[in-house]
């Protein structure tokens, strides 16, 4: 797992050096700058299971998307989608105040000139294209202290994008994402194929966590210290030219909940609005697991706040700054 996710950076440096050398010439990083790529004609969907990780329907976490809120509750993460509006972020939660974890003033700074506007774009909690994608939303209108939020159309998560039809594709195409975060495993990924428009305009990552089997503060912390997926996702996050960004597990919950309070901490908010993003995750009929988050945000404050815990999982201080970056703004 930790090779796959140390693997997939590699490739990416020359990336980085040319989208740095792009910035400094000014070039934006809007869907335009895309180079659109067709789709594979001989894309096909690989249904073979893991044999050592075999989905059964009737255990918790591998219950398919089509069953009972119930039988979907056991080890999820999001997918999520990016769209063009990312300098149009809505205004967050007034009352999510604080700066749980974080250390220094990530918060209140960003974008420059990346306004957050009321009711321009995106609310908290508006889900995110029901009808093609579970358990979806943009994190942009989250409040960051009391002086910011996050951006727009920057940073999506939500449960697998597979089994996509034409029309969802041209939907999801829509968004303009330029990076997918898979934090599934091999075998979870073998299993159920993420629809090949997903990538048409996107590169994908792999940042593979393990799979939370019974959902509890332990299974976690397990992900929390999966220090190579960590670094592989902010590598992306760190990345100018990776915006927009969509990451997803199986279910949108659980792995995805992970990074999202990492993501959602690193850019100053509180553990009380980390918290409110996670239990959305129950509007989309999931059960949730709110003890066993509240271990991951302990963990995090026990190790000295965020930028200690970034540290201590090997994240360059300029990927951490860089997500600040693209992805803060000011009200």
């Amino acid at each position: 797992m930790a090779m796959d996710a140390d693997r997939a950076l590699v490739s990416r440096q020359c990336r980085r050096a040319v989208a740095g050398a792009l910035v400094v010439l000014g070039v934006g990083c809007s869907a335009s700058c895309i180079s659109p790529s067709p789709p594979d004609p001989n894309a096909t969907r690989d249904a073979a299971v893991d044999a050592s990780h075999p989905h059964d329907a009737s255990h918790p976490r591998d219950a398919q998307p089509g069953v009972d809120a119930g039988a979907r509750d056991a080890g999820a993460d999001s997918a999520a989608d990016a769209s063009p509006q990312r300098d149009a972020a809505a205004s967050g939660d007034a009352d999510a105040t604080g700066d749980a974890g974080a250390t220094g003033d990530a918060g209140a700074t960003g974008d420059a000139g990346a306004g957050c506007d009321a009711g321009a774009g995106c609310q908290p909690g508006t889900p995110l294209l029901p009808e093609v994608l579970r358990n979806a939303r943009d994190l942009g209108g989250i409040a960051l202290g009391d002086a910011g939020a996050v951006v727009c159309g920057v940073l999506y998560r939500a449960a697998q994008p597979t089994e996509l039809t034409a029309q969802d594709c041209a939907e999801f195409d829509r968004l303009g994402l330029r990076t997918v975060i898979d934090l599934r495993t091999e075998g979870e990924r073998l299993a159920a194929p993420d629809s090949a428009c997903v990538t048409w305009h996107a590169d994908m990552t792999l940042a593979p966590m393990p799979v939370p089997a019974s959902v509890s503060p332990e299974d976690y912390l397990t992900d929390l210290n999966e220090a190579a997926s960590i670094r592989a996702a902010f590598d992306r996050f760190g990345d100018p030219a990776a915006y927009p960004i969509l990451f997803h597990c199986v279910y949108g919950r659980d792995r995805t909940g992970i990074l999202a309070a990492v993501a959602l901490l690193t850019l100053g908010a509180s553990r009380e609005a980390v918290m409110a993003d996670y239990m959305l995750s129950a509007d989309a009929g999931m059960r949730v697991y709110p003890d066993s988050l509240t271990a991951v945000l302990d963990d995090i404050e026990r190790r000295g706040g965020i930028d200690a815990y970034l540290q201590q999982s090997g994240v360059p201080a300029e990927d951490a700054a860089a997500l600040r970056g693209q992805a803060s703004c000011r009200r």
